[in-house]
């Protein structure tokens, strides 16, 4: 059927987000909403992990949106991912100990 479940629920497409949050499982898309102030969004262990999520920052201020790993996990060897600008997107995926963006 094409759909994808975890624990029962149907993956989001698109999930709108502001403040600081926790990716959920069911999480693909997050388009972070930085107006009112800045943005973290923090992943999941990427141990064992086999989704790939994609964090877009969809507002033109110059506030930012952080990604940030669990514990001392890297995005590309860095320890957070930063988007200033509208419309940046950053799409990770886990090698099995840290993210890759792709």
């Amino acid at each position: 059927t094409g759909i994808v479940s975890s624990n029962g629920q149907t993956a989001s497409d698109v999930r709108t987000v502001s403040g600081t949050v926790t990716v959920r499982p069911i999480d693909r898309v997050l388009k972070a909403d930085a107006s009112g102030g800045a943005v973290t969004v923090n992943l999941p262990s990427a141990a064992p992990n086999l989704v790939t999520y994609s964090v877009i920052k969809s507002d033109a201020t110059g506030n930012t949106v952080t990604v940030d790993p669990a514990g001392a996990e890297t995005i590309n060897g860095a320890a957070t991912r930063v988007l200033s600008a509208q419309w940046e997107t950053v799409t990770i995926k886990s090698d099995g100990t840290n993210w890759i963006a792709v």
